[in-house]
């Protein structure tokens, strides 16, 4: 099995294919969804079968999804449904998913965290050893937020930390030369030699 948790997928054509679209390949099978936000333009689910199991996912676009069976054989023709109440009834797929907008707080500066008001908020489901509350990414709240990014919790790249301001070093006082000395007199004049007398011979 494959297990796909608590993932953020938003802004492109589909989320989620299991054929890769080619309608002449068989489907990933075996493929647990759970928790996890597509708020895409066009297909939430694209491809979706019978062979996985769907829940407890945000689907968002213009199509929920699209079916093509219970098994997981090659897609000749999809289902596209429209809202997510014929996308259950039809497929007993996501009975417990939501097909709504994300209220991210800043998706303009990449930035996906949920909003408190997010209708995402502790909709997702308790999954032991993986958002439970002895796991890394323990949830907040009464259940689990859908999505990539908890609410007060785990989940997801926090924001960065401000970096500390850099220290300057201090200059290093430049030492002052001592001046050379210079033999004998002041400031550098040496002195007068003072004449050694000449000796006299007395006179006879």
């Amino acid at each position: 099995k494959a297990y796909i948790y608590h993932n953020t997928v938003v802004g492109g054509q589909e989320a989620a294919s299991n054929s890769g679209g080619d309608s002449s390949a068989n489907f990933y099978s075996n493929i647990v969804f759970r928790n996890n936000n597509f708020d895409v333009s066009r297909r939430g689910l694209a491809g979706a079968s019978g062979a996985n199991s769907y829940d407890y996912d945000n689907l968002k676009g213009d199509i929920v999804a699209s079916w093509c069976g219970s098994s997981n054989s090659p897609c000749g023709s999809k289902s596209d449904y429209t809202s997510l109440s014929s996308f259950q009834s039809a497929t007993g797929q996501e009975k417990n998913g939501l097909s709504v907008a994300s209220q991210f707080e800043n998706p303009g500066a990449d930035d996906y965290r949920l909003k408190s008001s997010s209708p995402l908020i502790d909709k997702g489901v308790v999954i032991v050893g993986f958002n439970d509350q002895t796991s890394r990414r323990a949830f907040s709240g009464s259940a689990p937020d859908l999505g990539a990014f908890e609410l007060g919790g785990a989940g997801g790249p926090g924001p960065l930390p401000t970096p500390a301001p850099a220290v300057s070093p201090s200059p290093v006082p430049t030492p002052t030369p001592s001046p050379t000395p210079t033999p004998g007199g002041t400031g550098g004049i040496p002195p007068t030699p003072t004449p050694t007398p000449t000796p006299t011979s007395p006179p006879t």
